[in-house]
């Protein structure tokens, strides 16, 4: 049997990996039977010494156990250390499932039989209390405001395991990762919802008495929940994507052409009301139980861009250049495709730090991420498709990248901005239907106008996405470690790690520099201070080396040469550009909204303070000059 778990550092978890049954056979046996197979027990008091009066002392067993649930290694791993370590430490034990036995607190872990699978219910009250306990938040707060996400995961490649975990991210006080509520696990997906009753019993319980936290008594309600279309379907209890009502948010009628479209852009819109009396039998299966939680259920589903727009709309326009119907006249000749194949990768040196991953060829588009895709929507694709498709293209696609960065950045999502990105959606999806043929205006596509509604309640579309919830996947799917008993082991692993782990998954702010060196660049004035070649600036890695160094310093544009520390205050010091214009100019003047091309670079060295600070930019070469787009995900 094979595991299915991506070994590589993928931001969006919809990788591909493989496992070994020798392997698997190989390893010790670190199920939950196992180690409750251990005959003989120590204290936890057994591995800790020294001094009783110091009470920041932690023992060694804890900090190995803290470092075995960070790295989620195997029992061997753990073991073959322990065996190194032991002369030096007599307290240690042979067996590291002894040492996780002795720390670990007695728990339950039964699991419950639902929906033709297995059950096991974390809870959202001890998720929470867990990130409060962690979190710095110094403000006063009276209640706490949860996302939820729904999904599943094919666990094993040679059968049809899978989980369908229910996760949590605390949106306030604080945001913070994603939390598991609870885990399925089954041959198939669940058989129906009853797999969410503890979930929802507990979602009524904590709306009507709120949580406990301290002395306090928090008032609780559900922010958002986030899913993809199918699983949206499943929990709403409604049509799926191809059926003749899918559309979530209006009541369009689909029209079948060989696959179900959407043409009309003005159908009336859903409401959540309507929804709850099931006005529309054509659109639902029957009642949900979600909807006694009162949330809005068509108001509070929303419509996640990263399964919509990046692995749906951009991944079909790549397909329709690519290896779409000849009679739409779209397809691109192979002399294009490698120009812009090449133009990816040289672009490879020139991408932050805070992307996943590099710029790959197009003939690689079917095993894009979905960060890839967003990548090329907002970064790249406007810089390599210019001159290398026809204006209508071109155009075309300008106005789904434009009215998603609008969408996506904090800054324009003003009613006004906001308003005037519907409009450049709306008239996306009018061309794009001229364009390559009304049969292609599918579900996907149609929902592209109703994006916007979403921003108007919830903000930057990046705060309701699935991105986080898809890597947190990923990382459950890697605690799996033999084809026997899997819910049971990710269970024992995630309570070691709430037991174990430092880190509480919140989202910190970290500023300072680091990497001090002493052969950059210091203009003649200024003496007397430390270089460094780093600086983490909130959750932004600012540097002198490309791809990290460009920066906007007031109203410039500009290359930092080196950072200084002098006297405890921060400087910088960069080069700036002199000339920087439009980009482009449809839809709009793209200096509108930050987007420049700069040449010119002025080669004198300039100095300010960290405080003139504004943001960070990718920088893409374009002719004898730099595309500059402002760095949106951090």
């Amino acid at each position: 049997m094979e595991l299915c778990v991506d070994d590589d550092d993928d931001d969006d978890g919809d990788g591909d990996g493989n496992g070994d049954d020798g392997l698997l056979a190989n390893r010790v046996d670190d199920s939950v039977d196992g180690v409750s197979d251990i005959s003989f027990d120590y204290g936890k008091e057994s591995f800790e010494s020294g001094s009783d009066d110091d009470s920041s002392y932690v023992s060694i067993g804890t900090l190995l156990c803290n470092w075995y649930v960070t790295h989620s290694v195997s029992l061997n791993c753990f073991s073959d250390l322990l065996d190194i370590l032991r002369p030096h430490f007599i307290e240690l034990p042979k067996d590291p499932r002894t040492l996780l036995k002795a720390a670990t607190p007695k728990c339950d872990l039964s699991v419950q039989n639902v929906s033709k699978g297995s059950y096991y219910h974390f809870g959202i009250q001890n998720g929470v209390s867990m990130l409060l306990d962690k979190c710095s938040c110094t403000r006063d707060f009276s209640y706490v405001s949860v996302q939820l996400n729904i999904d599943g995961v094919p666990l094993f490649k040679s059968t049809n395991g899978q989980f369908w975990p229910v996760l949590g991210k605390l949106e306030l006080p604080v945001r913070s990762e994603p939390f598991v509520v609870g885990l399925f696990y089954g041959e198939s997906k669940p058989s129906n919802l009853d797999f969410l009753t503890d979930v929802i019993a507990e979602c009524k319980l904590l709306q009507r008495d709120g949580i406990e936290y301290g002395e306090q008594v928090l008032d609780f309600n559900i922010h958002s929940v986030i899913c993809d279309a199918p699983a949206r379907a499943f929990v709403k209890n409604i049509k799926g994507h191809a059926s003749y009502s899918a559309c979530e948010r209006c009541t369009v009628s689909g029209v079948w052409e060989g696959k179900m479209t959407f043409c009309d852009i003005d159908a009336p819109k859903r409401t959540d009301v309507a929804f709850d009396e099931l006005q529309d039998p054509d659109h639902h299966h029957d009642k949900s139980p979600v909807s006694e939680l009162g949330i809005g259920m068509v108001s509070q589903f929303v419509l996640d861009y990263m399964h919509l727009i990046c692995l749906g709309v951009v991944r079909r326009l790549i397909w329709l250049w690519l290896s779409g119907p000849i009679h739409v006249h779209t397809r691109l000749g192979t002399k294009c495709v490698n120009e812009i194949s090449e133009m990816l990768i040289r672009l490879r040196v020139y991408i932050p730090s805070e992307f996943a991953r590099k710029p790959r060829a197009l003939v690689y588009w079917q095993r894009w991420k979905a960060t890839e895709f967003r990548q090329f929507l907002l970064y790249t694709g406007p810089v390599v498709l210019y001159g290398k498709v026809s204006d209508a293209v071109y155009n075309n696609f300008m106005l789904l990248s434009v009215g998603m960065f609008l969408l996506l950045n904090k800054d324009f999502c003003t009613p006004e901005f906001v308003d005037y990105a519907e409009k450049l959606l709306r008239l996306f999806v009018q061309h794009f239907s001229d364009l390559y043929g009304s049969s292609m205006v599918v579900y996907n596509v149609h929902n592209v106008i109703h994006l916007a509604d979403d921003v108007r309640k919830y903000g930057p579309l990046d705060s309701v996405s699935a991105f986080c919830f898809e890597n947190f996947l990923r990382k459950i799917t890697r605690l799996v470690r033999k084809p026997s008993k899997p819910l049971e082991q990710v269970v024992r692993r995630l309570l070691e790690q709430r037991q174990y782990s430092r880190e509480a998954g919140l989202e910190h702010s970290v500023a300072g520099p680091y990497e001090e060196h002493q052969s950059g660049c210091v203009p003649t004035y200024v003496w007397s201070c430390r270089q460094y070649k780093c600086l983490r600036v909130n959750n932004l890695l600012l540097s002198i080396k490309s791809g990290d160094n460009c920066i906007v310093l007031g109203d410039d544009i500009c290359l930092l040469r080196n950072i200084l520390v002098q006297n405890s205050e921060t400087l910088f010091v960069y080069e700036q550009f002199d000339t920087k214009r439009d980009f482009f100019e449809y839809p709009l003047k793209s200096s509108s909204i930050n987007i420049y091309f700069v040449s010119n670079l002025n080669r004198e060295l300039r100095v300010c303070s960290i405080t003139c600070f504004r943001m960070k930019n990718v920088l893409l070469p374009f002719g004898d000059g730099y595309v500059v787009v402002p760095l949106l995900h951090c």
